[in-house]
């Protein structure tokens, strides 16, 4: 029986980390495609798309006077270029060239952000809508509720790690090391898509790019847990010296002092001996 209770323990324990590695790559993944972190990430990015494939920038610059005196007496300049329309606010017009470039790129990655696309997350593969449908809020969606059921899978691992534990105060200090060790992993795994270089390590840096902040949640979760682990493990050891002391007062009116010291040599044996059982279990 504790043979089989020790494999149990060690098979979910295995499972439970990967599920917590699933789990931290999976929140990088959705915390880094929040909006605010793909116009921060992918800026430089979309400005050279928005140049190459349009000449946007080009027509703004060779315009701008025009589109200034144009705002005079309208609120908005649209142009188009391509085949794609770009809209400038008159009120962006009169802060200068580089107001209206920065308003651009970040009206164009609103748009392809929260575009509506007909297909699902794997079919959009097939309809050659990369690069921008992996930045968009459709991503985001996806990676997020796979991020809770990544989550919801630990807690399941964790109860069943709970219940083969024998010792069920080691639990923490699992739950710590597995934590920090998930933390080291998440921090590396932006290091590894420089071996690319260029535009590509750029793009798929901005899927990770809020790796450090994850880290750091689980670092500190990490250590938390193991604190807490070690408080556990006082309180057990103070309740197990207590209810010795308490043994010791009871007898210590009814017993002899010979008596009363071999009645403390045979309860510090007996806690020797349940210390070795614990250990073959």
């Amino acid at each position: 029986m504790g043979l089989i209770r020790g494999v149990l323990f060690v098979f979910f324990s295995v499972l439970f980390f990967i599920a917590l590695l699933t789990t931290g790559i999976l929140l990088t993944l959705s915390s880094s495609l929040e909006n605010q972190n793909i116009k921060t990430n992918l800026a430089n990015l979309v400005s050279e798309q928005i140049n190459q494939n349009y000449g946007g920038f080009e027509t703004i610059q060779n315009n701008l006077s025009f589109i200034q005196s144009y705002c005079q007496n309208n609120t908005d300049y649209v142009f188009q270029e391509a085949g794609e329309v770009f809209v400038i606010s008159c009120d962006v017009a009169s802060q200068g060239q580089q107001a209206v470039i920065n308003n651009t790129v970040s009206n164009f990655i609103d748009r392809s952000y929260y575009k509506e696309y007909s297909c699902g997350f794997w079919d959009c593969f097939k309809q050659g809508e990369i690069p921008f449908f992996l930045a968009s809020k459709q991503a985001y969606d996806y990676w997020n509720n796979k991020f809770y059921f990544a989550m919801l899978a630990s807690l399941i691992l964790l109860g069943l790690v709970f219940l083969f534990t024998h010792d069920k105060t080691n639990v923490p200090f699992i739950v710590g090391a597995f934590m920090i060790i998930v933390s080291l992993v998440v921090l590396k795994i932006n290091a590894l898509f420089f071996i690319f270089g260029g535009s590509i390590s750029q793009f798929i840096g901005v899927f990770f790019s809020q790796s450090y902040p994850v880290f750091l949640k689980f670092l500190f979760f990490g250590i938390g847990i193991i604190l807490l682990g070690l408080v556990l493990k006082m309180f057990k050891a103070g309740f197990k010296f207590s209810n010795f002391m308490e043994k010791v007062k009871l007898r210590r009116n009814s017993l002899s002092k010979n008596e009363l010291k071999e009645f403390v040599k045979k309860e510090i044996a007996k806690s020797k001996d349940e210390k070795k059982i614990d250990r073959k279990k």
